[in-house]
């Protein structure tokens, strides 16, 4: 399988057009177009936004590419964690409530991992949390117009870290 497969999959099985991932990573969408037709060979950084949007597993992204990525800081979620994070939200999304099967379901965290004050734990179930497509659409619209810094889940994972230390 090639890169350019491997995102189209990954991207369709999300259900994201080509315009929400290129809004999502500022990579134009007609260049995510011939990424995945295997018409253009992405950056090293442009391949690690691409895998960061997708939910691409970094040793994948880096056996496709031919060479080592390492410390990209894409925020792979592990199937256990991701899995342990379904159960523990009921499999409901923490903002709308609406419940599998009637919507796809997806894992997302909390505050960023590349967010340099809280490094460390970020990949504790304190800093993920279940969401429908909808509302991490939603909710990646927002944080894109406003800032993280505004977003009610970020805000609430800041303090219940500051409550901890």
């Amino acid at each position: 399988m090639d890169l350019g497969t491997v995102i189209r999959t990954a991207r369709q099985e999300k259900g994201l057009s080509l315009r929400v991932v290129a809004d999502n990573t500022g990579i134009s969408y007609s260049q995510i177009s011939k990424i995945e037709r295997g018409e253009h060979k992405p950056s090293k950084e442009k391949a690690i936004k691409l895998a960061h949007t997708l939910n691409i597993r970094p040793e994948l992204l880096s056996r496709l590419l031919g060479y080592e990525i390492k410390n990209s800081n894409i925020p792979y979620i592990e199937n256990k964690a991701r899995y342990e994070t379904l159960m523990r939200d009921n499999f409901s999304c923490k903002l709308c409530g609406r419940k599998a099967p009637d919507v796809e379901l997806v894992v997302a965290h909390i505050i960023p991992e590349k967010d340099e004050g809280i490094a460390e734990g970020n990949q504790s179930l304190h800093n993920l949390v279940t969401l429908c497509r909808d509302c991490k659409e939603g909710r990646d619209l927002f944080i894109a117009e406003e800032g993280i810094e505004k977003e009610h889940l970020y805000i609430k994972g800041k303090l219940r870290h500051l409550l901890q230390e």
